[in-house]
């Protein structure tokens, strides 16, 4: 017994003792917990050897027991080593290694078992003799089935996930790290996995149960597949047309899986994605690589890449050149909503994201996207039919606010779209876009609502490369800047001078007047520009002038994000709840109505005349030091002036906060205690 051994072993006591004793019924267990597959055969005895007749084993019992089990697996694989090893050379090929494998229960895939033929037996071409045999099976078990490449991969991310650096992950860090991998489970999957590792709430993983937990989830996926799949043989071939593919990882629970990707992994995985047979290891390198590629295209990862270096810094970038690069790619996404997806891939909230982290948000994104529209369609369907208003309510959950964007979609779909399903795909997003009253939707159908809502993501497409051509602009906003633009370009002249843009701007941000920052950091925009542009701007020179001033604006954000965290001294992990709290009530949008907080308060808090007066009094207080942050010294007397003229109760239900503010907010409710809210929150998270 080797120190990690010992080690291992101890864990194994301390997770499955009940009052200082590990019990007969938890022995496989056990073993499956240091690495072995139970053969009662040996279990019973080893145990009989060391219990005295007892049915409970104390720390130093479990040890010997182990001990004896091992012992007798030896002598047990010597003698089926002996018997594979059928010209008795002393040594066995590929063929006997992997039957030998399977009678000890170890079934690994073909790239793992070439692996460990060419570790542990390089002196010579595919084949090992016994103390090779065995060094690969205390490998193997060590690994839980995986290459030396995954399980290192696995240990680097189980370090970043383990915030708190106990050298154990807790079950919401379990929850991130397979999301994180981008793993296809749904929460059936996930709470039948970690019911087999006996894993609770209350748990906590140690590498080698993590590992375990990793290879369950394998199993998993790959028994999935084997559902999926009817013709498969007893080698385990699964025969498999390139067609199939997508349809077997939809069927997996990959969201919408692109075809094209999938021909681009198997080609970086090493196979003939045009071969009618492949294997579930081929299958595994795959899914594998298509992972690391988080289901995008070799195309689109180069696309991806090319915006991420834009903005990149020494290989990384922060929150704020993501939203730039998002929007590079066509993507609209609000500061809250890409600050919570960012938060979500920064395992060890470095406050930096790689290239694959990066790419990883953006799939992440897809997924929650593809979640919400589902919820959209089916919600919509209920009744089998839409009216026009309802269609008007789709496209614009679909972000196509324009007819004219979904009608581009449209006829991309008819040109460049490969999916089998591309007829009806282009069929209901026709009926989507058709001026008549209403279509009716088939009850049985799935399949049909599963059409509406990819002919939703070509629309969403369709937008992304409208925003693209337009600097980051929806067409929606372009047409709403053109008009501005168009407004104070009084001499119809195509451009405008210094004069009329201060005019334009006040248009474009009404607050400019009495926002002393605002007004600042705009001035200095524009004074940088005008050495540049000679005092006259045409409507492209606007634009860009405009991205220039929502960059400054989102840096001003983040700022105010900043100091609002200081100032609280929330953690991070509280921060991203709020954020959560946030973007749920405020239907995923920048602000968040008063009214819409004090109905989220009062489904918690009692809320009678009283506190309610009491509420408002503090969302003042709040609001008063906010608006004072903005004013100069003059204006903030002013404003301190009006609040006592008007002596008002209530603040109105429509005004609006943004996260740093709703931030401030409750943790002033927090402070005071407000209607016993600490007392909630410790329910809650209790």
């Amino acid at each position: 017994k080797d120190i990690s051994s010992l080690c291992l072993w101890r864990s194994a006591f301390r997770k499955f003792r009940d009052d200082g004793q590990v019990h007969h019924d938890s022995i496989a267990g056990a073993l499956e917990f240091i690495g072995f597959k139970p053969d009662l055969n040996l279990l019973e005895p080893a145990f009989s050897e060391v219990s005295g007749g007892y049915s409970t084993l104390a720390e130093d019992e479990l040890i010997a027991f182990f001990e004896s089990y091992t012992r007798r697996m030896d002598h047990k694989v010597d003698k089926a080593f002996e018997k594979a090893d059928h010209k008795s050379s002393g040594f066995i090929g590929h063929a006997e290694l992997r039957e030998l494998l399977a009678s000890f229960g170890i079934c690994p895939m073909s790239h793992v078992l070439e692996e460990m033929v060419h570790s542990c037996g390089v002196t010579r071409k595919g084949v090992v003799n016994l103390k090779e045999f065995k060094e690969g099976i205390h490998l193997l078990r060590a690994r839980e089935g995986f290459t030396e490449g995954e399980a290192k991969h696995f240990g680097h991310l189980f370090r970043r996930c383990d915030k708190d650096g106990t050298g154990e992950l807790n079950a919401s860090e379990l929850e991130e790290v397979l999301g994180w991998l981008g793993y296809a489970l749904d929460r059936q999957g996930m709470q039948a996995i970690l019911k087999q590792i006996d894993f609770t709430s209350n748990s906590a993983l140690g590498f080698a149960e993590f590992l375990m937990c990793m290879r369950k989830v394998r199993e998993y996926e790959m028994e999935k597949l084997k559902d999926v799949v009817a013709d498969i043989d007893e080698e385990g071939l699964v025969k498999l047309d390139y067609a199939e593919l997508p349809e077997a990882l939809e069927a997996l629970g990959y969201v919408m899986p692109d075809r094209q990707a999938i021909f681009d992994a198997a080609t970086e995985a090493g196979l003939d994605p045009k071969e009618l047979q492949i294997d579930l290891s081929q299958l595994w390198k795959m899914l594998t690589v298509y992972r690391a590629k988080e289901g995008f295209s070799t195309a689109e990862c180069e696309d991806i890449k090319a915006s991420f270096n834009l903005y990149s810094q020494d290989g990384h970038i922060g929150t704020l050149e993501v939203g730039a690069a998002l929007r590079r790619l066509g993507y609209s996404l609000n500061l809250d909503l890409t600050q919570q997806l960012f938060a979500r891939v920064d395992l060890d909230m470095s406050g930096n994201l790689n290239l694959s982290e990066f790419r990883k948000l953006i799939r992440m994104y897809q997924g929650q996207n593809f979640l919400n529209l589902s919820a959209v369609v089916s919600f919509a369907t209920q009744d089998g039919c839409w009216t026009s208003e309802e269609k008007a309510d789709l496209l614009r959950a679909s972000g196509c606010i324009q007819l004219v964007e979904a009608q581009e979609a449209l006829k991309n779909i008819q040109s460049t779209c490969i999916d089998p399903d591309a007829s009806e795909v282009a069929s209901a997003l026709r009926q989507l876009t058709t001026q008549q009253d209403s279509f009716t939707v088939q009850q049985e159908g799935a399949g049909d609502t599963q059409a509406v809502v990819k002919a939703m993501m070509w629309c969403q497409k369709a937008r992304r490369d409208s925003i693209r051509a337009n600097g980051g602009f929806s067409a929606l906003e372009m047409q709403d800047l053109q008009q501005k633009f168009d407004k104070w370009d009084r001499d119809s002249s195509g451009d405008i001078t210094d004069g009329e843009l201060a005019s334009l701007l006040q248009d474009c941000f009404p607050d400019i007047s009495w926002n002393v920052g605002k007004r600042s950091m705009i001035t200095k925009i524009v004074s940088e520009m005008e050495t540049l542009n000679h005092g006259h701007y045409d409507f492209s020179e606007f634009v860009k002038l405009m991205t220039h001033v929502i960059e400054v604006q989102l840096q001003d954000r983040l700022e105010r994000e900043r100091q609002a965290i200081a100032a609280t001294k929330f953690t991070h992990k509280e921060v991203e709840e709020f954020r959560e709290l946030f973007l749920s009530t405020s239907d995923a949008q920048t602000t968040l109505q008063i009214g819409a907080l004090v109905r989220l308060l009062q489904k918690i808090c009692p809320l009678g005349d009283r506190n309610m007066s009491e509420l408002h009094r503090l969302i003042r207080e709040v609001l008063a030091l906010e608006g004072d942050r903005h004013m100069s010294s003059e204006m903030q007397g002013r404003a301190r002036e009006n609040r006592e003229v008007k002596k008002i109760d209530r603040v109105d239900d429509e005004v609006e906060v943004e996260f740093p503010l709703f931030v401030m907010l409750m943790h002033r409710l927090i402070e005071v205690n407000f209607a016993g809210i600490r007392e909630v929150a410790n329910r809650v998270a209790k």
